[in-house]
């Protein structure tokens, strides 16, 4: 009862605080923030370290009509089916109501001013993205190729809660009555951030689940993914980061894993 009374959903805009690095100092007990609002929510992201001009650049992605933190419960229902969640789906994340685009904006501290660079939105392949890795993670580096991970869309998890929060979002794609009956697939995709598109992905079989993935910056760049397949070993894959298409080269497994 609590969960249907209080449930609320995201809000559509996001907003963005950016405080210049110089500021950060121990001698100062006050810093002037410059806040952004962009449109659709964001949760994951990364920026180029060098700012172009007066400008920062932030890649993202936006979960749109998505909310990782809403668990299926008991008393939720299938949206398409009306009935209750078996005992099965119970404590999984429900699945989104829409696609998630992926985007690129240029936020100007000194202006004040913000603007899209690029957006993509594939129907196909833009659902649930989560988690992401690039070459240089946690240093000081100027992003290119992005791995995002597609969770991809599974009607089963759909509940009829999540569709009645979100079924009125301003920035809606797909139309509720049109959302889809068959199952979408995980997908790795590398993203350019300056074409802004998805150059490569690999898809897995229905039923497999990546985790993160994580970039490993030796030779040609290798991606690691977790993956999980049902009762199946989990293994971790690894991607040739310049060819994620042709699949993984190597599948690692043991039996404590």
């Amino acid at each position: 009862v609590l969960n249907r009374d209080f449930a609320q959903a995201a809000t559509p805009n996001t907003r963005v605080h950016v405080v210049a690095r110089a500021d950060l100092t121990s001698s100062r007990r006050q810093v002037i923030a410059r806040s952004f609002t962009i449109p659709r929510e964001i949760v994951h992201f990364t920026a180029n370290y060098t700012c172009t001009g007066d400008e920062i650049l932030l890649h993202l992605t936006h979960p749109c009509s998505t909310d990782a933190s809403e668990a299926i419960r008991s008393s939720d229902r299938s949206y398409f089916t009306r009935k209750l969640a078996p005992a099965a789906f119970r404590g999984l994340l429900g699945a989104g109501a829409d696609t998630n685009p992926i985007s690129t904006w240029a936020l100007n501290p000194r202006k004040a001013t913000s603007r899209a660079v690029n957006f993509f939105n594939d129907p196909d392949i833009c659902w649930s993205l989560a988690f992401y890795t690039h070459s240089g993670v946690g240093s000081a580096v100027d992003v290119e190729d992005i791995f995002w991970t597609s969770i991809g869309f599974e009607p089963a998890l759909l509940t009829e809660k999540t569709v009645q929060l979100y079924k009125a979002h301003p920035y809606r794609t797909i139309p509720v009555d049109d959302l889809p009956r068959q199952a979408i697939p995980h997908r790795l995709l590398k993203y350019s951030s300056s074409a802004g598109i998805v150059t490569q992905m690999y898809t897995y079989a229905l039923g497999q689940f990546q985790g993160s993935p994580q970039m490993i910056d030796q030779g040609p760049g290798y991606i690691i993914c977790p993956v999980l397949e049902g009762k199946a070993q989990d293994q971790f894959w690894i991607f040739n980061a310049q060819d994620i298409s042709r699949g993984p080269i190597c599948k690692l497994g043991h039996p404590e894993l």
